[in-house]
């Protein structure tokens, strides 16, 4: 956030190079910010034989489960807006 305030301060007072800049990173830091969560949602290892899990998404109470390929184990991953 800090850098798309300098941006815009920095374009105010003559400096648009520069707020230009500040403004593509804050993007850059957005979008990275985004695409890591998405990373970290689908690559959840399992908790109890840290093998690989598969993620979908139970359409009836709209949150997330993680099943272990291993010891076929379903984790609520506690997003959304359902659950028990």
């Amino acid at each position: 956030m800090v850098c798309f305030g300098v941006g815009l301060y920095l374009h105010k007072h003559d400096q648009p190079a520069l707020g230009w800049a500040f403004s593509i990173l804050f993007g850059l830091i957005v979008f990275g910010v985004l695409e890591h969560s998405m990373y970290a949602l689908r690559h959840v290892k399992c908790l109890a034989c840290d093998g690989k899990t598969i993620i979908i998404k139970n359409a009836d109470k709209s949150q997330w489960l993680a099943v272990c390929d291993h010891c076929q184990i379903t984790w609520d991953l506690q997003t959304g807006t359902g659950g028990e």
